[in-house]
């Protein structure tokens, strides 16, 4: 999958590399499961090639019918609240996804423009946090810190859907069509770049 830095003009500091990897082997473990999924879905036949993209991306790896679930929204995994969220409850509609950290600061920043954003648009667009690298203890604790508790927490501490979205650092954000289309942006979005992006899930 293609992914994208966001565009428009860059924060000071929006790059903290305090604010991305705590240990040095988490971007090689992340790699390595990346490269396990993708070899998984070609094996199965996915994607046929061609794998959604941040350059607009293609439903690729549907199984044919109608209400076919897109191959990246094919996973199941538990919430942070001790539930269970179904990837494929999401296909049909228009979605975002957060991937944070718990100890992640650049994350704990952004996390009031998520709110917001989910505020705004939750009524047409379904939002979803994906956490990683961390314990669901602290999961928790980051949920109910930032407020956060409106929409459901997936827990990746594998990091295996993380790499399926192309996702090897945080924060980074996935903006899923009704369609299927996937666009992934990876680093901090400024509030406007957000709201616009999402705004564009509804028009397009």
């Amino acid at each position: 999958m293609d992914v994208e830095e966001p565009s428009g003009t860059a924060r000071p500091g929006r790059r903290t590399r305090a604010g991305r990897v705590r240990q040095g082997s988490v971007r090689a473990r992340l790699l390595v499961v990346g490269l396990v999924v993708a070899a998984l879905v070609t094996a199965a036949g996915c994607g046929g090639g061609s794998s959604p993209s941040a350059a607009g991306g293609d439903p690729a790896g549907q199984a044919g019918g109608s209400g076919a679930v897109p191959a990246q929204l094919r996973f199941e995994a538990a919430t942070v609240d001790g539930g269970h969220l179904s990837g494929a409850s999401l296909a049909g509609r228009p979605a975002v996804l957060w991937f944070w950290a718990p100890w992640c600061p650049i994350c704990r920043g952004e996390a009031p423009d998520i709110a917001r954003a989910q505020q705004k648009f939750g009524g047409k667009v379904q939002f979803v946090g994906v956490a990683g690298l961390g314990s669901v203890a602290e999961m928790r604790t980051f949920v109910a810190d930032t407020k956060l508790g409106a929409f459901p927490h997936a827990v990746d501490d594998d990091g295996r859907l993380w790499a399926s979205f192309g996702v090897d650092e945080q924060p980074a954000l996935s903006f899923i069509s009704a369609d299927g289309k996937v666009k992934t942006l990876q680093g901090l979005l400024s509030e406007a770049e957000l709201n616009m992006y999402t705004q564009q899930l509804l028009t397009n």
